[in-house]
């Protein structure tokens, strides 16, 4: 049995602590119906807390990062468990766990009428999205795509994440992953609408996902009557 076994239950992540709890991580995965089966394997909490390590410390290795969370810990960092051990937990943990933890936790934070935050009513949003490379492998590639020069692969793989922002706060609203070229023709795409108003010398953008770019065109343009007749 491995030295970490019961203790690597004391370990957090500083101040992300603060939110991701000991009892929220607990909650979400009994939610996921995830529990500890191996005697001796790394234990699901504490792979919620490694993988969010992972993220924070993207440029360090798996041990490196194991010893970022442990080092205060005199039992745990003087034996910290191989590569193999690590990748096999997380194949245990699977990405449903830090995407359910996520939901939970995501979602606007603006009290109202907090300035910035607020038009005519309405709480404010900025879509945004980046890329994060991937292992260059044949299922990778298969799986996101990525960019292509003169018909070739060009780089890695890459996964695309958009995300939904609330203004005034900066706080994650909601997220989506996909491939490089998401979200593809099966879920349709970001579409911004923007109307201006001469005589009012003011501008409001809607933004949605429909196929139909004519009818999201027209309840954009109804949504924003709507909204200036109220104010």
């Amino acid at each position: 049995m491995h030295p970490w076994v019961g203790l690597s239950e004391h370990v957090r992540l500083g101040v992300v602590t603060r939110w991701v709890t000991p009892e929220l991580v607990a909650e979400v995965l009994e939610k996921c119906g995830v529990r500890d089966k191996k005697v001796g394997a790394l234990p699901a909490g504490f792979m919620v807390y490694f993988t969010l390590a992972l993220a924070l410390f993207r440029q360090d290795s798996y041990d490196d990062v194991a010893e970022q969370l442990v080092g205060n810990i005199q039992e745990l960092s003087e034996s910290i468990p191989n590569k193999s051990s690590f990748t096999r937990a997380r194949r245990r943990l699977g990405p449903r766990i830090l995407e359910t933890l996520f939901r939970e936790l995501a979602g606007p934070l603006a009290p109202v009428g907090l300035e910035g935050a607020f038009y005519r009513g309405m709480r404010l949003a900025a879509v945004d999205g980046f890329v994060l490379d991937a292992p260059d492998t044949m299922a990778n590639r298969a799986a996101f795509g990525g960019p292509v020069k003169n018909g070739q692969p060009a780089g890695f793989p890459q996964a695309r994440v958009v995300t939904l922002t609330e203004c005034g706060t900066h706080a994650q609203i909601d997220a989506a992953v996909g491939g490089f070229n998401f979200p593809g023709d099966a879920l349709g795409k970001a579409l911004p609408y923007g109307i201006y108003d001469l005589a009012a010398d003011t501008g409001w953008v809607n933004v949605g996902t429909d196929h139909d770019t004519a009818a999201f065109a027209v309840e954009s343009i109804r949504r924003w009557g709507a909204v200036t007749l109220a104010g």
